[in-house]
Protein backbone atom coordinates (compact mmCIF):
# COMPACT_ATOMS: atom_id res chain seq x y z
CA UNK A 1 0.00 0.00 0.00
CA UNK A 2 2.84 1.88 0.07
CA UNK A 3 4.33 3.97 -3.19
CA UNK A 4 7.65 4.56 -3.33
CA UNK A 5 9.20 8.43 -4.20
CA UNK A 6 10.41 6.45 -7.32
CA UNK A 7 7.08 5.10 -8.45
CA UNK A 8 5.60 8.42 -7.59
CA UNK A 9 7.91 10.54 -9.99
CA UNK A 10 7.13 7.92 -12.62
CA UNK A 11 3.27 8.54 -12.08
CA UNK A 12 4.04 12.04 -12.27
CA UNK A 13 5.89 11.78 -15.42
CA UNK A 14 3.53 9.49 -17.49
CA UNK A 15 0.99 11.40 -15.90
CA UNK A 16 2.40 14.75 -17.83
CA UNK A 17 2.87 12.31 -20.67
CA UNK A 18 -0.81 12.43 -21.01
CA UNK A 19 -1.76 8.53 -19.79
CA UNK A 20 -4.94 7.82 -18.04
CA UNK A 21 -4.67 6.68 -14.36
CA UNK A 22 -5.97 3.22 -15.39
CA UNK A 23 -2.97 2.96 -17.87
CA UNK A 24 -0.18 3.99 -15.28
CA UNK A 25 -1.59 1.52 -12.69
CA UNK A 26 -1.26 -1.38 -14.73
CA UNK A 27 2.45 -0.25 -16.10
CA UNK A 28 3.44 0.13 -12.59
CA UNK A 29 1.61 -2.47 -10.83
CA UNK A 30 -0.20 -0.04 -8.48
CA UNK A 31 -3.50 1.12 -7.63
CA UNK A 32 -5.55 3.70 -9.18
CA UNK A 33 -5.92 5.39 -5.81
CA UNK A 34 -2.10 5.54 -5.22
CA UNK A 35 -1.80 7.18 -8.93
CA UNK A 36 -4.87 9.62 -8.32
CA UNK A 37 -3.07 10.23 -4.51
CA UNK A 38 0.46 10.48 -6.29
CA UNK A 39 -0.28 12.72 -8.92
CA UNK A 40 -0.85 15.83 -6.08
CA UNK A 41 2.08 15.30 -3.53
CA UNK A 42 5.52 16.09 -3.84
CA UNK A 43 7.52 13.04 -5.05
CA UNK A 44 9.94 14.30 -1.67
CA UNK A 45 7.78 14.30 1.36
CA UNK A 46 8.06 17.45 3.12
CA UNK A 47 9.93 18.00 6.45
CA UNK A 48 7.85 17.00 9.62
CA UNK A 49 6.65 20.49 11.12
CA UNK A 50 6.60 20.74 15.05
CA UNK A 51 8.91 22.12 17.66
CA UNK A 52 12.59 20.88 17.46
CA UNK A 53 14.04 18.92 20.29
CA UNK A 54 15.91 20.70 22.74
CA UNK A 55 18.49 18.41 22.84
CA UNK A 56 21.07 17.51 20.17
CA UNK A 57 21.81 14.21 18.94
CA UNK A 58 25.17 15.05 20.66
CA UNK A 59 23.28 15.73 24.07
CA UNK A 60 21.47 12.89 24.19
CA UNK A 61 23.98 10.19 24.07
CA UNK A 62 26.39 12.21 26.45
CA UNK A 63 23.08 12.09 28.54
CA UNK A 64 22.89 8.35 27.82
CA UNK A 65 26.75 7.31 28.57
CA UNK A 66 26.52 9.04 31.90
CA UNK A 67 22.88 7.60 32.93
CA UNK A 68 24.72 3.91 32.28
CA UNK A 69 27.58 4.67 34.06
CA UNK A 70 27.01 3.32 37.55
CA UNK A 71 23.76 2.30 39.46
CA UNK A 72 23.97 5.50 41.42
CA UNK A 73 23.47 7.73 37.93
CA UNK A 74 20.80 5.43 37.16
CA UNK A 75 18.58 5.86 39.80
CA UNK A 76 19.11 9.52 39.55
CA UNK A 77 15.50 11.71 39.19
CA UNK A 78 14.72 13.55 35.67
CA UNK A 79 15.16 16.77 37.91
CA UNK A 80 18.89 15.44 39.50
CA UNK A 81 19.51 15.08 35.62
CA UNK A 82 18.59 18.53 34.93
CA UNK A 83 20.29 19.76 37.74
CA UNK A 84 23.68 18.10 36.69
CA UNK A 85 23.39 19.23 33.39
CA UNK A 86 22.76 22.57 34.27
CA UNK A 87 24.95 24.49 31.24
CA UNK A 88 22.30 22.66 28.68
CA UNK A 89 19.77 25.38 30.36
CA UNK A 90 16.81 22.45 30.34
CA UNK A 91 14.40 21.36 32.93
CA UNK A 92 13.61 17.85 33.75
CA UNK A 93 10.99 17.46 30.55
CA UNK A 94 13.41 17.56 27.73
CA UNK A 95 15.54 14.72 29.98
CA UNK A 96 13.05 12.24 30.74
CA UNK A 97 11.75 13.04 26.76
CA UNK A 98 15.07 12.07 25.40
CA UNK A 99 15.63 8.90 27.83
CA UNK A 100 12.54 7.36 26.81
Amino acid sequence: HFISRDDRIRVQALAQAGHSRSFISTQLGVSKAQVRYSGGVPPTPKKRSGRPPLLSPEQVEELIQFVRQSRATRQMSWAALANHFSEWNVTKYPIRYALR
